[in-house]
């Protein structure tokens, strides 16, 4: 499980110095709450199922808007259906 989160620590930090180094000035904003919530959330899923399958798209069906009783089909990924 150690070795999952380091890898993905190890990717986060790499997409973080990827946007410093993108930015005209040296500097980015990183939200740490959304990034912490991604690490975490990516570490369980690939302990979970063996990989990756965050961004993985399936069909769920929603309620919109909320109790109205109207129920459509939306495309999300795993870990937008985990929240």
């Amino acid at each position: 499980m150690m070795d999952s989160l380091k890898d993905q620590i190890k990717k986060a930090f790499a997409r973080w110095n990827e946007q410093i180094e993108k930015s005209a000035d040296g500097t980015t904003i990183i939200d740490i709450f959304i990034e912490f919530e991604r690490i975490f959330s990516r570490n369980i899923i690939t302990i979970a199922f063996g990989e990756d399958i965050c961004d993985e798209k399936f069909e769920i069906t929603v309620e919109t808007p909320q109790n109205s009783g109207n129920f459509v089909p939306k495309m999300v990924s795993v870990r937008e259906a985990l929240h």
